[in-house]
């Protein structure tokens, strides 16, 4: 048996008598590597879930969305959103980021935490943040670092987190997401303040195209309002008391000439706390359809008007109604179907306004009984709400030069007559919803409508007197009152818990009716092509431009103008003639039959002077009636120069078949 210490050897070297040693010695080695790795790696370390397809994760053709939660729970609120995410279909993944143990929640809590849900399919990074020290910016240092670090790493598209300036860990995160987002235009952070993050579950039902443009559509709160103050605070109350989910909300006040002193010094100490604060004050009276349609003008194609007379009253939730469907109908792939839809109504509609002779009652969960759709599927109608409602910026800029050019038709030439088929509004001669109404019918365009059992709204109306209002002994009616959404049912009270695809959604016409698209914008078509002289559109073809809905035949309307001249001219001097030839009959009369005494001669003069002035009146009348005819016919050519000049440029790209 060898000797444990070789003496030949220049220097000594301790061997194992056996290679079962050795191999014990290998295995120690090795496990102190393996630790020392770990140790010098041990600020980011990753749980994968799905090991197979790990390394696709950082594959740059893949869209990678970001969760950052900081302890349990957090974790637990953002639970439901992450987990729903990740069963969506499409090229993308979901990572949770945790803070680390000393922060609440680990890596491995974590993975213990969602294999409680079925289906939660997500990669865990632990960041391990060290909390041993008082100093919060230590903290809060360390967590931008790692944050910025991980975003570098897997360059998320979207990064979602609780909001919570209280907290030094979201703290960090917020800075990281900042300065992210300023270096980087395709990325995107969605901040929900703390406090609002079980109002979010309509997000895991957003495609990513939509997560993506989360802070791109701009909201402005537009309030009309006169001489009801106690009816604007009540809805300001509403207002303040409403959930914006961190975004900046200005509000504008637009009073009208003749508003009382009340509103006048209510307004301007009002408190707003969500965004930028405006007054309007108008110098002349303008009316509701002046106050309303001049109360928002679009800056871009991503600034939304809500448009709120001052007796109406607002559920808390109305703000995430709205948004949830912007966000989807128009930012997601359903884009391309929803360039029809005008808005979306805050009230559950129970009346059908536009029947004739006077406005029905309505239940959309009974119309719909019958047909393929669901009872309690939100659906689309032409009819525009005014009792709360958020407009779409494309559309409301062409009612603009739309009414613009209406009512320079309206007070001058009045070249066209447009009646929409058997609807109420034709009489409306003072409503900005009348004119509204018109376009839509013409163009085929919709706005949708919340359809909440038992007639839940996100917005009500007290029926006040007001310009169109005149109740009997000043009571309001209470038959348009609906109980406001006090809970937050959002997503609950939708079948299936989600908004449908736009192609699922009902479409009902002006009457109430269920109908195709294709119906309702070919009746657009068919009066259309009765009012004006340029052909419609295709149906796939929009350029909110309203000028082909105006295009006159003006040489016939100047013909016509010019018949009417003549006639008036021939009606005149045939009047002439004929007054002349009964003056001269009543003359030879006169002279024929002198009278005999002094009398006689006094009353006949007196006669003849009365005849005489009854003339001169006659001759002037015919006069005054040929002029008026003429600056009649002048004041046409004229209206005809100015709308021409009024109307929109035309899309050099648009065909017109």
């Amino acid at each position: 048996m060898p000797s444990s210490l070789d003496k030949s050897s220049s220097s000594f070297r301790y061997q194992f008598p056996h290679p079962t040693w050795r191999t014990l010695r290998n295995f120690v080695l090795l496990s102190l590597t393996l630790v020392t790795i770990i140790f010098l790696n041990n600020k980011h370390k990753e749980i994968i879930i799905r090991s197979p397809i790990y390394q696709e994760s950082y594959n740059n053709n893949l869209n990678n969305i970001i969760v950052i939660v900081d302890g349990e729970q957090q974790a637990r609120s953002l639970q439901p959103i992450y987990c729903q995410l990740s069963k969506q279909s499409g090229n993308k993944l979901v990572h949770i980021v945790v803070t680390g143990k000393d922060r609440g929640l680990c890596g491995s809590q974590l993975k213990n935490l969602n294999s409680e849900l079925s289906e939660c399919s997500v990669f865990v990074h632990d960041l391990n943040i060290r909390d041993s020290s008082p100093d919060d910016d230590t903290v809060l240092s360390s967590v931008f670092k790692e944050t910025i670090h991980i975003i570098n790493k897997i360059k998320p598209v979207v990064l979602i987190y609780a909001k919570d300036l209280n907290n030094k860990a979201i703290r960090g995160v917020d800075a990281a997401a900042l300065t992210t987002s300023q270096i980087n235009e395709n990325f995107t952070k969605i901040a929900i303040p703390i406090e609002y993050v079980s109002n979010t579950k309509f997000i895991a039902d957003l495609p990513l195209e939509a997560l993506k443009n989360w802070n791109t559509p701009k909201f402005h709160l537009q309030v009309v309002t006169q001489n009801r103050a106690a009816s604007l605070k009540r809805l300001v109350d509403s207002l303040n008391s409403s959930i914006y989910l961190g975004d900046n909300v200005p509000l504008t006040i637009n009073i009208d000439e003749d508003g009382d002193e009340k509103t006048v010094k209510y307004v301007p100490n009002l408190y707003w706390p969500f965004g930028k604060k405006d007054i309007r004050h108008r110098l002349v009276q303008g009316g509701l359809i002046a106050a309303v349609v001049e109360s928002y003008y679009p800056t871009n194609d991503n600034d939304y008007g809500f448009i709120l007379e001052d007796d109406i009253e607002l559920s808390p939730f109305f703000y995430i109604w709205a948004k949830y469907n912007i966000l989807k109908y128009r930012y997601g792939p359903d884009r391309i179907l929803s360039n029809r839809m005008f808005g979306v109504s805050l009230y559950n509609s129970k009346h059908i306004e536009l029947t004739l002779p006077k406005h029905t009652k309505f239940n959309a969960a009974l119309t719909l009984g019958p047909t393929k759709f669901n009872r309690q599927s939100p659906y689309l109608c032409q009819i525009p709400s005014s009792w709360g409602s958020v407009v779409f910026p494309e559309i409301w800029r062409e009612f603009h030069y739309y009414l613009t050019a209406r009512l320079k038709d309206i007070e001058g030439p009045n070249l066209q007559e447009i009646n929409v088929p058997d609807s109420r509004s034709n009489r409306w001669h003072n409503s900005w919803k009348r004119f509204f109404i018109e376009l839509i019918y013409l163009r085929g365009y919709v706005m949708l409508y919340p359809n909440y059992k038992n007639f839940v709204s996100l917005s009500t109306n007290h029926h006040e007197e007001g310009v169109h209002v005149h109740l009997k002994n000043g009571t309001p009616k209470k038959g348009f009152l609906l109980p406001l959404m006090n809970k937050d049912i959002i997503s609950e009270g939708l079948p299936g818990g989600v908004l449908p695809d736009y192609r699922n959604l009902p479409i009902m016409d002006l009457f109430g009716r269920v109908v195709s698209l294709k119906k309702i914008v070919d009746r657009g078509h068919d009066l259309h092509n009765k009012i004006s002289l340029c052909p419609p559109n295709d149906i796939a073809t929009l350029t909110y431009n309203p000028k082909d809905l105006l295009c006159i035949d003006k040489t016939k309307k100047i013909s016509d103008s010019e018949n009417v001249s003549e006639i008036v001219s021939e009606n005149v001097n045939k009047n002439n003639n004929e007054n002349n030839n009964r003056n001269d009959k009543e003359n030879n009369n006169d002279d024929e039959n002198k009278p005999l005494d002094k009398s006689k001669s006094k009353k006949s003069k007196k006669h003849k002077n009365s005849k005489n002035s009854k003339k001169i009146k006659n001759k002037l009348q015919i006069s005054k009636t040929n002029n008026e005819a003429i600056a009649s016919f002048h004041r046409r050519i004229k209206s005809i120069k100015r709308l021409k000049q009024m109307m929109p440029p035309v899309n050099p790209n648009l065909k017109l078949d």
